[in-house]
């Protein structure tokens, strides 16, 4: 399997994607069962593909901005920020749910790219028992703590996370997290990229 046809397989979001456009193009004529190779097929995807397997980019975030580096050059930066207010400094990456992301290296998961949308209501609902403090499901934080887009992070074996998880790169309305980096109102145009580029990126965090 290629590395799109393992994307469009591991990735729910990436994979609906494809099938809209083929409904609008084929509509009725589309086969009701489809394997990622034939998505690759019937959208013409192989020279995108092949363009997908030569670019090498990865991310750095460095307490201010979310950098896309490709080609030895930033080619995207989105301001960003990690930590509550007061607690985004370097000397408080070992603070629980009040300091920034650790430094060190980690993976940014096409497997675990998230849309609220598509939250299962039940996740969804659990959300709003957030404001009465009962934490529960996958999305407590609510849109205004996350927004609407999420990615999953792992840290790499040597990263020391000082005992934290759950790391990811989320959007919301308000600058500040718990740990995640939050690029508040620029997570919509990280997460067009991130999905177009259809593999898993590495991060490093650098303060």
């Amino acid at each position: 399997m290629s590395p799109l046809e393992h994307a469009i397989a591991e990735n729910y979001a990436l994979r609906r994607q494809y099938l809209a456009f083929l409904e609008d193009r084929f509509g009725d004529e589309l086969p009701k069962t489809l394997t990622p190779r034939d998505i690759v097929k019937l959208l013409n995807l192989d020279e995108v593909e092949w363009r997908i397997s030569r670019r090498q980019a990865r991310l750095l975030f460095d307490g201010q901005s979310l950098q896309w580096i490709e080609d030895g050059q930033v080619e995207r930066r989105w301001p960003a920020v990690s930590g509550k207010p007061g607690f985004n400094g370097k000397e408080h990456q070992s603070l629980k749910d009040r300091g920034p992301i650790p430094e060190g290296s980690y993976v940014a998961l096409q497997s675990d790219f998230q849309k609220w949308e598509e939250a299962p209501a039940i996740n969804r609902a659990a959300c709003i028992l957030n404001f009465i403090s009962i934490k529960a499901g996958r999305w407590p934080g609510c849109t205004i703590a996350w927004g609407t887009r999420r990615v999953g992070l792992v840290a790499d074996p040597g990263t020391n996370v000082y005992g934290r998880n759950n790391f990811t790169i989320h959007g919301g309305w308000f600058p500040g997290s718990i740990g995640c980096i939050d690029l508040t109102n620029s997570m919509e145009s990280f997460a067009k990229e991130f999905l177009l580029y259809a593999k898993d990126m590495e991060l490093a965090v650098r303060y």
